[in-house]
């Protein structure tokens, strides 16, 4: 086999795209979880010192199993198989988040949740019915929503910053809205439903999800973004090239 002479640049590495998110989702005290260490009894952090708690698991309803090349947490359409990594967003109205994720055989519904204690008004992703993606509030003050994707992983990269809620894909797509208020302090992340209690059953779904990342106190989304959210940005545009 002939073979050339030529020397790869680190960033063409595959491995240097998930070292370097890894270090920089440090630097920004941030939460990586990858399908890859999770179990039905709790999802310990790629990256960051928590572990996420399953929270009203229902038998035989989530589960951890690849799926199209990818390891993946599944869950089934009406069984809070979701889980809860407490205190993760110390200032619920701050924060980023990217989730590679893909529906099951129904839309996926709840993805991601961001919420405090009580009653107060929470912000979260979900996929709808007609399968448009949807970043919201509760309290419906502020929709931000872009288009079904089409089949297969897909990325959604999102913020809450200022009372805006902004959404974006790798293909460039981008919706914002703005209005929120009322967010309680001392957040919780929620992966996969959106009540830390076992909640309504048409807000639970048969999502699929490989990779959940979380920055506090970030908005990579800005259009002035901080230096430390322009290199993470960079770092998750690298990382999504490689993996997908």
């Amino acid at each position: 086999m002939p073979k050339v002479p030529v020397t790869l640049p680190p960033m063409a590495l595959a491995h240097h795209a998930v070292t370097r998110l890894a270090d920089l989702t440090r630097d920004a005290n941030g939460l990586w979880l990858r399908a890859i260490d999770g179990t039905n009894a709790g999802w310990p952090a790629h990256v960051g010192d928590i572990t996420a708690e399953p929270k009203a698991i229902e038998p035989g309803f989530s589960r951890f199993a690849p799926y199209r090349g990818r390891m993946a947490l599944h869950l089934t359409a009406g069984a809070n198989g979701g889980f809860e990594a407490p205190s993760a967003a110390p200032d619920p109205g701050l924060w980023s988040a990217a989730i590679i994720w893909t529906s099951g055989a129904e839309e996926a519904r709840s993805l991601l949740t961001v919420r405090g204690g009580g009653d107060a008004n929470y912000v979260f992703l979900a996929e709808t019915e007609d399968r448009q993606i949807v970043f919201r509030d509760d309290a419906e003050r502020a929709v931000a929503a872009l288009p079904p994707a089409g089949g297969g992983w897909q990325v959604s990269i999102l913020s809450c910053a200022a009372g805006r809620l902004s959404l974006a894909r790798p293909d460039g797509a981008e919706a914002e809205a703005a209005g929120v208020t009322d967010l309680a302090t001392d957040g919780r992340l929620l992966i996969g439903c959106r009540n830390h209690r076992p909640g309504m059953k048409k807000t639970l779904g048969s999502a699929i999800i490989s990779e959940v990342l979380f920055w506090p106190g970030l908005d990579i989304l800005s259009r002035r973004p901080a230096p430390l959210a322009i290199a993470l940005r960079d770092a998750l545009d690298t990382f999504i090239l490689w993996e997908l």
